[in-house]
């Protein structure tokens, strides 16, 4: 048989339909194959959670922003702001206790100022008939004390459908019922004595703490040196609200100025408000490193109270 014979032979073979993979090739195949497919699915997934981890830190950060312009906006119609001593027993300035507010043990007030409110209507309709004697209805509204504070989520704070490391939480004292109960008005004499708020032997009453903004960072993570809170100079213009020996988060304080000092401007306030959201537990997301960036707003209270024109 010539060697040309015996090629076509074996080619003839070769490509026989009734030849086939071996069960090694088969096997090679498909392992590469998997590789593939789970280096692709891994890549899929990982893109995903990439983009929910941006979307969830994206949204927290919207939700700190609106929270913070939130605040602004009452604060730009306060009268009085707190500093750090009034919401601590320091002389002359009463702290929280005898304010009478009612918070769980791992809630710390942060920021408490006096604004104008309106009467509500049920208010109003009394001052029309002639049954709210209580009320100085001419003047149509009240001064009402807002006190903003921080809780954090821990054993026994009575905080457990907290979302989030932490939040911010809004309490009111105002007129609330035609009768006046529970408010204590910061006018005991001709002029507003808001530092030595409130009188002996009155006990004002605050509205039920009301959740503002959840996904608040609990100043517990590592931060940078930088981020350490402190409040813009000079010095004794500005003081760190609550104060330092509090030991409260300082993912939400504020840096309110002195009226009384020589270098404020026509006894006005000036407040200065750091915010930092923490997106850690929105969809899973269960690390601490995923705190935010802390936003910032500086308000100056313009309010008219005991200035004259010119």
């Amino acid at each position: 048989m010539s060697f040309v014979t015996s090629l076509r032979r074996r080619l003839h073979q070769a490509q026989s339909p009734d030849e086939g993979f071996t069960l090694i090739e088969l096997l090679v195949t498909i392992l590469l194959a998997s590789g593939i497919v789970a280096g692709l699915m891994y890549l899929a997934v990982e893109t995903l959670q990439s983009d929910q981890r941006e979307s969830d830190r994206t949204e927290t950060q919207r939700d700190m922003q609106l929270a913070l312009t939130f605040i602004e906006s009452e604060l730009r119609q306060a009268v009085f702001v707190y500093n750090a001593d009034c919401l601590t027993a320091e002389p002359g300035c009463p702290d929280e206790n005898p304010w009478g507010l009612d918070l769980p043990g791992d809630m710390t007030p942060v920021l408490a100022f006096w604004r104008l409110q309106p009467f509500p209507p049920n208010v109003r309709d009394a001052c029309e008939d002639g049954s709210a004697d209580a009320i100085p209805c001419l003047s149509g509204n009240s001064y009402a004390l807002v006190v903003y504070s921080i809780g954090t989520q821990g054993p026994g704070a009575g905080l457990e459908d907290l979302k989030g490391e932490a939040g911010i939480f809004r309490s009111e004292m105002s007129v609330t019922t035609p009768d006046g109960d529970g408010y204590v008005s910061p006018f005991s004499s001709a002029s507003a004595e808001f530092g030595a708020w409130p009188p002996d032997g009155e006990a004002p009453e605050f509205s039920d703490p009301t959740l503002l903004v959840d996904y608040v960072d609990s100043g517990t993570g590592s931060l940078a040196a930088e981020d350490e809170p402190s409040c813009p100079t000079p010095d004794d213009f500005y003081e760190l609200t609550p104060s330092a020996d509090v030991g409260a988060p300082r993912s939400f304080y504020a840096c309110v100025s002195d009226p009384d000092v020589a270098t404020a401007t026509a006894g006005n306030q000036d407040v200065v408000l750091y915010l930092r959201g923490n997106a850690v537990g929105r969809s899973g997301l269960q690390r601490n490193d995923t705190f935010l960036p802390p936003i910032e707003s500086r308000v100056f209270i313009r309010g008219t109270l005991d200035k004259l024109p010119g």
